[in-house]
């Protein structure tokens, strides 16, 4: 048992040293194909080439197997080393990588300086990233705190003063304006759309158009806020809630109220010429004293030209709301309803059709 046990480590150990030679062997070549290839005179190269060939041949190497060789070197002249056989040895790995030629080596160092460079750009990107969303309520908070340091701070003054864009930024991000006072404010051409708006004061303010924009308050919560006496003309109010809202004497020409919820809305005395009221709620609306039709100059004809609410479509409005306003005779109505107030049924020419 013992003797075949010896027979196994002498073995191995001349499997070992044949590699060793053959790879001595081989490095040997590298190294004579490197001096003829140096050569720069094709004449004197191929002279040494057929010197190296009759001394290949008394090593028992053909002239044809030898010039095989060279052109197998002449593909690729970079020699990779062999992998270490004792992969687990971190020595034998560096010692593996020494061994590269110097170009090939060189591009690894490259290669491997630029995917880590790579990779501690995007962990950067990533922790910035992190930060940046982890500290996004506290960044909020503050441009909340600054935008209602604005609006405070404007409260005496007539002119924007930045509020509008401050209100607009709190109202995007749906920050509730409950009980918000803006009483004689220029806030012309303010978009608050959907906006948490119950209880708020506008009174004498102006929301009418600025530079063709036209003030929004569509889809917004308007319960129980004030206009009053405020210059609304062209003011969107499409879909809003304006229950108990206070319209009184408020300029309310080309305004829109379509299904708009007014159960309980004073528009006492309000100027309402051209403003339309399609599908909106009007149950128990106010229009006491309200101006239905009024003159505008028509440019088209340079003449006058009388325009008037149009309610054509509207809910739950009757004929005492109506004729407790003024001059309702010529505005626009349901052929039901201008039958109960005495009218044709007939619409006007500037009504819907």
């Amino acid at each position: 048992m013992s003797t075949d046990k010896s027979k196994q480590q002498n073995s191995s150990q001349v499997d070992k040293h044949l590699h060793l030679q053959e790879i001595a062997e081989v490095k040997e070549l590298r190294e004579k194909f490197l001096i003829i290839t140096e050569i720069s005179d094709p004449l004197t190269r191929e002279y040494h080439f057929a010197l190296l060939e009759k001394e290949a041949e008394k090593s028992g190497l053909s002239a044809e197997s030898y010039r095989r060789l060279y052109e197998t070197y002449l593909q690729n002249k970079e020699h990779i080393p062999q992998y270490p056989k004792t992969w687990w040895s971190l020595i034998e790995w560096v010692n593996w990588f020494l061994n590269f030629p110097t170009k090939i080596k060189l591009g690894l160092l490259k290669t491997v300086l630029l995917t880590s460079l790579e990779k501690g750009v995007l962990i950067s990107l990533a922790i910035t990233l992190f930060k940046y969303f982890q500290e996004a309520p506290k960044r909020q908070q503050q441009d909340h705190y600054q935008a209602w340091s604005i609006i405070n701070s404007a409260s005496k003054q007539t002119a924007s003063g930045g509020r509008i864009e401050a209100l607009q930024d709190l109202n995007k991000d749906g920050v509730k304006l409950w009980n918000l006072v803006v009483d004689e404010a220029d806030l012309s051409g303010i978009k608050l759309e959907k906006g948490q708006l119950a209880h708020t004061s506008f009174k004498n303010s102006l929301l009418e158009c600025e530079e063709n924009k036209c003030s929004s308050l569509r889809k917004a919560n308007l319960y129980q806020a004030s206009f009053y006496n405020a210059r609304l003309s062209e003011i969107d109010l499409r879909e809003t809630n304006l229950i108990d809202a206070n319209f009184a004497k408020a300029d309310l020409k080309e305004a829109q109220f379509q299904n708009a919820n007014l159960y309980l809305a004073n528009l006492e005395e309000a100027e309402l010429p051209d403003a339309k009221f399609q599908g909106a709620n009007l149950e128990n609306t106010n229009f006491k004293n309200a101006i239905i039709c009024g003159n505008i100059f028509d440019e088209s004809t340079s003449s006058k030209k009388t325009i008037c609410a149009d309610f054509i479509g509207a809910q739950n409005l009757t004929p005492e709301q109506i004729k407790s306003a003024k001059n309702w005779e010529k505005a626009c109505y349901d052929p039901e309803l201008s039958r109960k107030l005495g009218l044709r049924p007939d619409k006007p020419d500037d009504c819907q059709k």
